[in-house]
This record gives C-alpha cells, sequence and structure tokens, in this order.
C-alpha cells in the first residue's frame, strides 16, 4: 500500500526549508498550495524550495541561481577576480569552487570589512553556493544567495529576482 501523500507544508518542512515559509503554505489549501504558492511569492529565498516542491530538480535549481548571478555579476568581469567568479557562475562549477577561489577568500579575510570592492560580494556568494553544495544541501545555499542578491545594491526587493530566478529555472530545467 502507498504511503499518502504528504501536504505541501509537510514536504517543505521535510526539506529544511524557511520556517515562515512553511507556515505561510500551512495557511494555504493543501490541493491548491504549490501552484499557489508559486504564483504568489514574493521573496526569493523562499524560490528554491518552491521549485523542488514544483518537482524541479536541486540541480536545475543551483544552475538556476548560477545564471541569475551570472547576468547581475557580468559587469565585474572586467576585473581579474571578477572574470574568475563570472567563469565560475557561467561553467556552474561550484565542485571546485573554493578551491579556485582560495586566494581571493584569504584576500577578503585580510582586507576586512571596510570600502570593499564589489568582487568581494560576489566571491562570498559564490563560496556560500559551494559550501551548501558540498554539505549535502544546496537549497540553502541557494536561498542565502538570492537573500544576498535581493539586498545587493541597497535593492531590497524580490520582485524583479523572483522573476529573474523563475525564468532561469525554464533555461535550466
Amino acid at each position: 500500500m502507498l504511503a499518502p501523500a504528504k501536504k505541501p507544508a509537510e514536504a517543505l518542512q521535510a526539506m529544511g526549508a524557511p520556517r515562515e515559509l512553511i507556515e505561510w503554505v500551512r495557511k494555504m489549501k493543501p490541493e491548491e498550495a504549490v501552484r499557489q504558492a508559486w504564483i504568489d511569492v514574493t521573496r526569493a529565498d523562499w524560490m528554491p524550495y518552491l521549485a523542488v516542491l514544483r518537482g524541479i530538480s536541486k540541480d536545475a535549481v543551483v544552475r538556476a541561481a548560477c545564471e541569475c548571478a551570472r547576468e547581475l555579476a557580468e559587469p565585474l568581469a572586467s576585473t581579474p577576480q571578477g572574470a574568475r567568479i563570472v567563469a565560475i557562475l557561467r561553467e556552474h562549477a561550484l565542485a571546485t569552487a573554493e578551491q579556485q577561489l582560495e586566494d581571493l577568500r584569504l584576500a577578503m579575510l585580510a582586507h576586512g570589512d571596510a570600502n570593499q570592492p564589489a568582487w568581494m560580494f560576489w566571491c562570498r556568494l559564490v563560496l556560500e553556493l559551494a559550501r551548501a553544495g558540498r554539505r549535502g544541501n544546496p537549497l540553502i545555499g541557494v536561498s542565502l544567495a538570492l537573500r544576498m542578491l535581493t539586498v545587493s545594491g541597497g535593492r531590497r526587493g524580490s520582485s524583479d529576482l523572483v522573476a529573474r530566478f523563475r525564468d532561469a529555472l525554464v533555461l535550466a530545467g
């Protein structure tokens, strides 16, 4: 006998989704929750979990995050550090990103927090994606990366990023 399908909120909880997202989805009718949440979501950092809930693979979610980040980081490619970071995003080379960017990570530590060049933000973003993947939960890294992108440059907005991420998922899937 087959086990009954999990309710969307239970499925989100099982994948380690943020509590706020789980509670938001729990308030929806279970039979409509997956579709409604996907349409109504306003927070980009919730998108990776909702994508998996819709049946999109974690690999496609990671590729979509890399594409969104690459697109936004492209102007950075004019610097040597930026070109390396953009290449990792373009190639989705997160498995080796920590080794490839070790010298930049050390430069970031030596530099400190004051007056950081733009490449440092993007290096942190790539390293977070890589670490989460190495630790076995890439959705955490994607969620964090999308949260970082939401507030980068003082934007404090998710709607553009939600749309970009949906478009990237179509291409990555």
